[in-house]
């Protein structure tokens, strides 16, 4: 396997380690194969490596919601807030009536909240 893609998140600035389910040479070419491999990632645990997925995904369909939710829920599973804020308010701003990305919104200004009295 090689590595695919390097990214950096925020605050988060270490090149990312080959994923187990990443062959040699996969170029992801549409949006739903990234949010799948994503999602099975995610589901894993490796947070890190379904966000590079998902944030393919949300490039090549810059408008369908549920990839920018995706986008925010491994961004909140990292630790990174403001990015997870971000996200969730682009899910939103997308399609209004989101229910999932206003709860994960709320969770995220919480915990936000909560860091900044400390």
């Amino acid at each position: 396997m090689r590595v695919i893609a390097q990214r950096h998140f925020d605050n988060f600035h270490r090149p990312f380690v080959r994923g187990p389910l990443v062959p040699e040479g996969f170029v992801p070419q549409d949006a739903e194969t990234c949010a799948r491999r994503g999602d099975v990632l995610f589901e894993r645990g490796d947070f890190q490596h379904a966000l590079l997925f998902f944030t393919d995904a949300a490039r090549l369909k810059p408008l369908v919601p549920e990839y920018a939710y995706r986008v925010g829920l491994a961004h909140w599973r990292l630790g990174f807030h403001e990015s997870a804020r971000q996200a969730f308010e682009r899910a939103i701003l997308l399609k209004a009536d989101f229910a999932h990305a206003h709860g994960e919104l709320g969770r995220v200004l919480l915990a936000m909240e909560r860091l900044s009295r400390r």
